[in-house]
């Protein structure tokens, strides 16, 4: 290989180990489900789990590096003659990236055409990695199959007729040129470049010359580009330091820093144009929304600061040339032409002295560990300053619990820490405020699952901490919430917790400690991370904050806590803070005067905050932009501020900084000064390491464990008519922002209504399903005075209706032309304007705050256009109409919130649940079908506009509200029940027999894809099973604690040998005694997880048992995980395991759950788990269930089982747990086995457990048996780690009569042993001497380890 002169081989090497980095995390994300790429684990010995911040970073780099290739691909064809390629694809420092692999699974396709373009794809880099990566293609199946021809190149080379993979120095033109043209590269052929993160680790002349030549040799190309800018800031200083640090520095960053910078470099080297884009431009305007929702519904989050401002510092660019206009590049210079940046310019930066404030060396290293911090608080008490909590600290890095102080000792920062006896736990992301001699502390969190309502009292006399309880009914846990001080009154605004974000307002009286909430005419909506302060004695100003739509506010709003009411302030001012989030505030008076100076945050498009303030006179609110003197950026995100001797003092604040370290901002002083605010620093906090920042507790942390929440109706604009039918095409709801609907936002207020239609009588309407409203009529004027004065008690709701409201639908433009003359329908909506021929109605709706309508659908497309107020729009997937218990168009569930489950037990099991809060302006997009309820939360009006999307004879003629059935889906339901009908007279079996058949022709004619089998019940109902849910098992090992120990099948001998070391020690530490008893049950699921993975059961018994393994797991979920199938074990990804569709549980006193049944498209299960849901103590096991045998009911003489056992079954006196009463659950089970036979009479009926669970389904199974109520072949039973539960009759009568038996066990597990003497096992066992071999025997015995247990026992 040809070296550069002058070049350093050990930067050289180290910036190849970024492709190592970069590759696990790749693997990271894609394996989280970012992505799918099916080749990164054969570049990845070792998986890691990078955190959910590392994971978007890769997934957003992967999406637009793809997304850009794939645009390429799209690009016409030009074939140059002779040539059997169309296009060619050379990626420049290619490392171990997996793109042509992912594409060449498709043949390189056209996404929108599926045209497979025939593309050669090379890839050029240095030696050490094409090297490596040369030996994995070689020695993979599934890479070198995707290689047509693949033969030997010179040195590590790989050559093929469409991929070639080449070592090379890429500061040598020449030798890429070389190169190039040995892996048969046509320079006349359309050429994409792509450099992910490769130019900027060159000198700028060396990537300049490379570009250049590119462009002077290929006449039609393009560059793909993926790198960083802005490394002047705080961020950028970051990343290039630790770049640095470890050898392999940015040396091509600083030259060309911005995006106009970019884009002029390429420009200069040859391209044509360059359209470009930060990441948070291709996140926010060109990757589609349902892709962005998709995202943040993969692992919670909570570090939005981080991920606009990393996303400010990445860009993606496609510089293009054609100088023979093929026309090869005209439909993308169309579509990007808006994702040109501006020429740069050069203008100076303002620049003003400030001074510096260095703190006494002996109090430098409190200083770090106490300012070092963000997500605290900062709170002003009588000229002290008190920081609490936060993430942070001196060296290792945590969530604090601290207390310190700091005064102003002139010009220098006085810190003492407090101790107290207690404290409260460590959080961040709190409230604290000073009220007479105490600071109140209020929410925060201290983990994703720990968030807190608590409220504690700090006595600043008494030098004491105190929880308080309070009074009413406190606001739900949360954190980034506000909370403010106005005269005896703590008022709590937003916040967020692991699911939703809040619009509510409750206030804390202060001396009497009581919560009182109001609901809102009016708010900013639900908000976290924004500001909220004390303005008067008794308001406060709230400004900016992230809103649940994952965007960010601009609006000022101020709360009277008399009125108990917000109001939305206009403020004038140009520049003014913008969409920001994550600020500080805080309220300056001087010369009577008060000031809100805001600054810091970040920005919707990830820059960091200015400083601003905010002026009052006469009433009117004026935004100032404030200069700031310092020669270098603040990043002011996340800190606590508060006002000492006249001085801003800013404390603590920072940022983790992708993957390159932490930043925590300076101590900063700021004083005010004719509008000039001179910053002094009192010491400079370095940030931590690589090794510091992957031990973040105070951000999100990689989980296999998935949330559930409700999902957001996506935002989005539209600007075209095209837009808006593709939403059409979509089916799906979407809440569209920022249209103008005319002046009726402004104009539609309850005086001007009143005004207009005076004492006019109208007549509010309802439709629940169970009528709990009347019909009155009033006048206008009276129906909006008690809409917007109400007096708690009753609620009001107007729909319009036609003028002869039985034969005309409601048209606002006739019926209410003096209000719709200020109402526009969007241009783009042409249906439903009352021009158009597809026009239907519109409806003008006036409700109450607080007001819910019923759950409905419509059978026509419409837009909710809400003009004044805000109403929270829940929704539901057309495919939920069996869960929803739907009567007409209407959902009998009324109270969607605490649902009756017994009354509606499907209802929980609804997975598409979505909802959105619409505000003024905004439009909701309802396609037909679609079950929405809607809540009015505060007064509102709205314009609700319906059009025909399909033809006119689908629809009824005097469908005069949109929600009657189109007339065909109307009849065939009708002869849907006459072929039930008919079905009902013929015999059962013939009955059958065409129910089949019918069902296969609907499949088939329909293409339903999720019908995947059927049962026809014995109560002659059709019962439509899906099964394309799977099951992933979640193995555990316990010796003392429980821990997870993997989350993926393993199927090799070196783990089985694991299993083996693993057994023997614990098995020796319950025999010793020296050590915590070990819960064998654990164990024992381990060794059956190993030895039924190993593939050591003959087929089909190993992959059956396997199955029924996963099924045992899922009963030590709690009741809601196992009705809704979330549990751990029910993941997608075991393809053998379909999802249970749970019928009912068996439970004892206390609703302790003791298994559930349900079932599959393949059987009938009953699933049994241990009493109380955990594992039993070996201890515990034999020290307290008695060993003698015991009748069995109903059985032949001779026949007897363990008292223990079957009392717990069948009996009414013992707990096996704690020997207390419970109910029997044997007559549940029975119940359950005769509803569930009548319903699947075809089906199996399988009896699954595992230790204690097992010995209580062989109880249930025998029961079922001797108690005749279903055919004896139907019953099979499946056991895990059972013990013995009856004598040699009990055990051949069950042998005798089940249809299948098996038992699995492992060989040293002392609980399958038990009872040892007079007892013995049902069936073959399948068990395991060692984890390597298997056996098979009638009953296996194991004298020494159950002998040596029971000694050891006998004598303690």
């Amino acid at each position: 290989m040809t070296k550069i002169k002058g070049t350093d081989p050990s930067n050289e090497k180290r910036v190849q180990a970024t492709n190592d980095d970069s590759i696990v995390s790749k693997r990271s994300a894609s394996r989280a489900g970012y992505f799918k790429d099916d080749f990164l684990r054969f570049f990845v010995n070792k998986p890691a789990n990078r955190s959910p911040l590392i994971n978007r970073g890769y997934f957003i780099r992967c999406a637009a590096v793809r997304s850009l290739i794939s645009e390429f691909l799209e690009c016409p064809d030009v074939m140059v003659d002779g040539a059997p390629i169309n296009k060619q694809i050379i990626s420049v420092g290619a490392g171990f990236d997996t793109s042509y692999f992912h594409f060449a699974q498709n043949d390189f396709a056209s996404k929108s055409s599926n045209v497979k373009n025939k593309v050669l794809y090379a890839e050029l880099d240095f030696d050490g990695v094409v090297g490596r990566k040369s030996h994995q293609i070689k020695t993979t199946e599934e890479l070198n199959r995707l290689l047509p021809n693949m033969r030997a190149g010179t040195k590590a080379d790989v050559l093929s007729d469409r991929y070639a993979l080449l070592e090379c120095d890429l500061r040598d033109t020449q030798l890429v040129e070389e190169r190039l043209k040995s892996a048969g590269i046509n320079f006349e052929v359309p050429t994409l470049f792509l450099s992910e993160v490769v130019l900027t680790y060159m000198a700028t002349e060396d990537s300049s010359r490379l570009i250049a030549w590119a462009t002077s040799k290929f006449p039609c190309c393009q560059w793909v580009t993926y790198e960083q800018i802005h490394p002047d800031d705080t961020f950028g200083g970051v990343m290039c330091k630790n770049l640095t640090e470890r050898g392999s520095p940015l040396l091509g960053v600083h030259m060309n820093p911005t995006l106009a910078s970019q884009r002029e470099r390429f420009i200069s080297l040859g391209f044509k144009e360059c359209p470009l884009m930060d990441l948070n431009g291709f996140w926010n305007n060109y990757m589609p929304w349902t892709e962005v929702e998709r995202i943040e519904n993969i692992e919670f989050f909570d570090e939005e600061e981080e991920w606009k401002i990393k996303c400010a510092h990445y860009f993606v660019s496609a510089a293009y040339k054609d100088e023979r206009a093929t026309g090869f590049f005209n439909e993308f210079s169309t579509k990007f032409s808006r994702y040109l940046a501006p020429p740069s310019t050069s203008t100076e930066a303002e620049s003003h002295e400030f001074s510096w404030n260095s703190p006494d060396p002996r109090e430098a290293s409190r200083f770090k560990s106490v300012l070092q911090r963000w997500g605290h608080t900062v709170t002003e008490k009588n000229g002290v300053l008190y920081v609490f909590g936060g993430y942070g600290g001196d060296k290792s890095h945590s969530r604090l619990s601290d207390l310190h102080t700091i005064r102003m000792n002139g010009d220098e920062l006085v810190v003492d820490e407090i101790s107290t006896k207690t404290q409260p736990p460590a959080r961040i992301f709190h409230t604290v405020v000073s009220w007479t001699k105490y600071l109140v502390l209020f929410g925060g969190r201290g983990g994703p699952d720990k968030a807190y309502n608590d409220l504690w009292v700090y006595d600043t006399e008494e030098n004491s901490w105190k929880m308080m309880e309070t009074l009413g009914t406190p606001p739900q846990a949360r954190w980034r919430h506000s909370a403010t001080l106005l005269g005896d009154k703590l008022i709590v605004y937003g916040g967020r917790d692991r699911n939703s974000f809040f619009s509510d307002t409750f206030t804390l009286d202060l001396p009497t400690l009581s919560w009182s909430s109001k609901n809102e005419r009016q708010g900013p909506g639900p908000l976290c991370s924004h500001t909220c302060t004390a303005f008067r004695d008794d308001e406060m100003i709230l400004y900016g904050g992230l809103k649940s739509t994952s965007s960010a506010s601009d609006e000022t709003w101020i709360y009277n806590v008399v009125d108990e009411a917000w109001r939305k302030v206009a403020v004038k001012g140009e520049k003014n803070p913008g969409k920001c989030f994550s600020h500080s505030a805080v309220m300056v008076e001087r010369d009577g005067k008060k000031k809100l100076n805001l600054f810091g945050g970040v920005t919707f498009n990830g820059k960091s905050g200015g400083f601003y303030q905010l002026l009052e006179e006469d009433g009117n609110f004026t935004w100032n932009s404030v200069s700031v003197g310092s020669s270098e950026q603040n990043l002011f995100v996340r800190s606590g501020a508060a006002v000492l001797d006249g001085k801003i003092v800013v404390l603590g604040g920072g940022i983790l900084c992708f993957s390159f370290g932490a930043f925590f901002s300076p101590v900063s002083v700021l004083s005010d000064s004719d509008n000039v605010i001179q910053l002094r620093r009192t010491e400079n906090i370095p940030e931590i390491s690589q090794e510091d920042s992957n031990r973040v507790v105070g951000t999100t942390t990689s989980s296999k464990k998935k949330e559930k929440k409700v999902k957001a109706i996506p935002r989005v604009t539209v600007k075209t008519r095209e837009e808006f039918l593709e939403i059409c095409d979509k089916r799906t709801p979407v809440v569209i922002v920022g249209t103008d609907l005319g002046p009726c936002t402004t104009t539609w207020t309850p005086d001007h209504m009143s005004q207009i239609f005076g004492t006019r009588p109208v007549a509010p309407k309802m439709n629940f399903v169970e009528k709990n409203f009347r019909y009155e009529t009033m006048g206008f004027d009276e129906m909006i005075r008690r809409i917007y004065q109400p007096n708690g008690e009753e609620f009001m709701y107007l729909r319009s209706l036609g003028d002869n409201p039985r034969k005309d639908a409601s048209d606002i433009w006739q019926s209410f032309p003096e209000l719709s003359s200020d109402f526009s329908v969007p241009s783009w909506a042409e249906e439903a304007k009352p021009t158009s021929d597809k026009y239907h109605s519109s409806a003008f709706r006036l409700s109450s705050g607080g007001l819910h309508l019923w759950t409905h659908y419509d059978v026509m497309d419409n837009i909710l256009c809400e003009i004044a107020g805000s109403k929270k729009v829940i929704m539901w997937h057309p495919r939920e109409i069996s869960r929803l218990y739907v009567k007409g168009s209407s959902s009998a569930v009324t109270d969607i919130e605490h649902p009756d489950v017994k009354k509606f037990p499907k209802f929980k099991r609804i997975k598409s649940r979505m909802e959105t809060v619409l505000g003024p302006g905004e439009i909701l997009f309802i396609p037909s079908l679609w079950f929405h309820h809607v809540e009015a939360t505060e007064p509102c009006a709205a314009v609700n506009v319906f059009w025909k999307h399909l033809s006119d004879e689908h629809y009824e003629k005097k469908d005069l509200y949109g929600n009657k059935d189109i007339i065909s889906g109307t009849r065939a339901e009708k002869e849907g029940e006459a072929l039930i009908g008919m079905l009902k007279k013929i015999p059962e079996h013939y009955r059958e027999f065409h129910a089949r058949r019918i069902i296969d022709n609907i499949k088939r004619e329909l293409s339903l894809s999720r019908m995947m089998g059927f049962v026809l019940g014995g109560t002659n109902t059709l019962r439509v099973i899906s099964c394309q849910k799977r099951v992933r098992i979640v193995t555990y090992i316990s010796c003392g604690d429980i821990i997870t120990y993997a989350s993926t099948i393993a199927r090799n001998r070196s783990l089985a040998r694991l299993a083996q070391s693993v057994e023997r020690t614990a098995l020796n530490r319950v025999v010793g005694g020296s050590s915590p008893p070990m819960r064998a049950t654990t164990v024992f699921l381990f060794f059956t997880f190993v030895c039924i993975a190993s593939n050591r059961l003959s087929e089909p018994t190993g992959d059956d048992a396997y199955r029924r393994m996963l099924l045992s797991l899922t009963a030590s979920a709690t009741d809601e995980e196992i009705l809704n199938w979330t549990c751990k074990y029910c993941t997608p990804t075991h393809p053998d395991t379909p999802q249970i569709e749970v019928f009912d549980f068996f439970s004892g006193h206390d609703r302790d759950i003791f298994g559930f049944s349900g079932f599959t498209n393949e059987s009938i299960v009953f699933i049994f788990r241990l009493l109380d849901g955990n594992f039993l103590n070996v201890w515990e096991l034999l020290h307290q269930i008695p060993t003698h045998p015991n009748d069995w009911p109903k059985a032949s003489p001779g026949m007897k089982t363990h008292t223990g056992h079957t009392q717990g079954y069948a009996g009414t006196v013992i707990s096996l747990i704690d020997l207390t009463c419970m109910t029997v659950i044997r007559e549940q089970v029975k119940d359950q086995v005769v509803r569930l036979s009548h319903e699947f009479p075809q089906l199996p009926i399988e009896f699954i457990g595992y230790s204690f669970g097992a010995s209580t389904a062989t109880l249930a199974v025998a029961d079922v048996l001797l108690s005749n109520i279903t055919d004896s072949r139907r019953v099979h039973l499946w056991t895990f780690g059972a013990s013995r539960v009856g004598n040699r009759e009990f055990s051949e009568y069950v042998n005798r009569n089940v249809g299948r038996s098996v038992r699995v066990a492992n060989y040293g597990d002392p609980f399958v042993h038990v009872p040892r003497y007079g007892y013995e096992h049902v069936n073959t066992e399948y068990f395991v001497r060692d984890p390597l071999r298997w056996g098979a025997s009638r009953d296996v015995q194991y004298p020494e380890a159950f002998g040596v247990l029971w000694n050891h026992m006998s004598k303690n």
